[in-house]
């Protein structure tokens, strides 16, 4: 919570935020505020997460801006770094 709520305090919306396996509701508060602020968030799912906790409760939110296996995150941020790339009119587009 407190890395993703610093990082999207300091940056707004030039954040990109992503949520990877692991226990409880950690980075939950935190992924609130980055999407407050204008952020982008990405996690990871069931199937491919060791522990979908954390994952879970951003999902479960409806804070996430895509869904995705490893490798679609990779894929992801793969596109993401093309120029041009503009995440505040993706909306959900990586689901």
């Amino acid at each position: 919570d407190m890395l993703l709520s610093s990082v999207a305090t300091t940056y707004s919306s030039n954040t990109l935020g992503v949520i990877w396996t692991g226990m409880g509701r950690d980075g939950l508060e935190g992924a609130r505020e980055l999407k407050r602020r204008g952020g982008f968030l990405l996690s990871q799912d069931e199937n491919t997460s060791a522990i979908y906790g954390m994952p879970r409760a951003v999902n479960d939110a409806q804070l996430s801006d895509g869904i995705h296996s490893i490798q679609g995150i990779t894929d992801s941020l793969k596109t993401m770094e093309k120029p041009g790339f503009d995440a505040s009119t993706q909306n959900k587009a990586f689901n």
